[in-house]
């Protein structure tokens, strides 16, 4: 299940996109008035004659064997739930595909985060002595240097930023949520490759 939005979904799968592609084509192949290529018998391009019965006890077989290999309701409840404004997937006033505004903001952000050289914390081994660290405490944005890293690289992993004061964290709390310290990025105090 995947959360897109508003609402939690379950993602339609290979198969069931390959299902609703077969009855797409085939829906669209009658609408011209011709078999689809799989279904003639006599030669392709055959001509579809809705009141001819064996040509729609074929198509209609075809159809539900298609169906029976995917989910066409799983795609189409995720194609819905995609394009619905409240999921602020897709950009409501376009007539392309094009992202949402708030998406397009968020990672024109992400990039530009991505340029300054800092990065979200994701878990132990990340920090190193002399590091630059940003985070909030009790809603006080903080600016401070990592100046020891204990149990550097698992789970038990703590970082000092304050000896005097004892003023820690346990990265793997701050990763998952539960630390005081929220919003924990990380700047390297290295140079990067290539400079000295």
């Amino acid at each position: 299940m995947e959360k897109i939005g508003w609402m939690l979904v379950a993602k339609a799968s290979e198969e069931d996109l390959r299902s609703v592609d077969q009855v797409v084509y085939t829906l669209e192949a009658i609408g011209y008035g011709r078999l689809p290529d799989e279904l003639c018998v006599e030669e392709v391009g055959e001509a579809f004659d809705v009141e001819d019965r064996a040509q729609c006890q074929r198509v209609m077989r075809h159809l539900l064997a298609v169906t029976s290999t995917g989910s066409v309701g799983r795609a189409a409840t995720g194609l819905r739930t995609v394009f619905d404004p409240r999921s602020e997937v897709l950009a409501p006033d376009s007539d392309v595909l094009e992202l949402h505004p708030r998406l397009v903001k968020a990672l024109a952000a992400a990039e530009q985060l991505k340029a300054s050289g800092w990065a979200p914390l994701t878990g132990p081994g990340q920090i190193q002595e002399g590091d630059f660290l940003s985070f909030t405490v009790g809603g006080t944005p903080m600016s401070v240097k990592a100046r020891m890293v204990l149990n550097a690289g698992n789970d038990r992993e703590e970082v000092v930023y304050n000896r005097h004061r004892n003023f820690y964290f346990v990265t793997s709390m701050a990763v998952d949520g539960t630390s005081t310290h929220k919003g924990v990025f990380v700047r390297s105090a290295r140079p990067a490759e290539g400079q000295s």
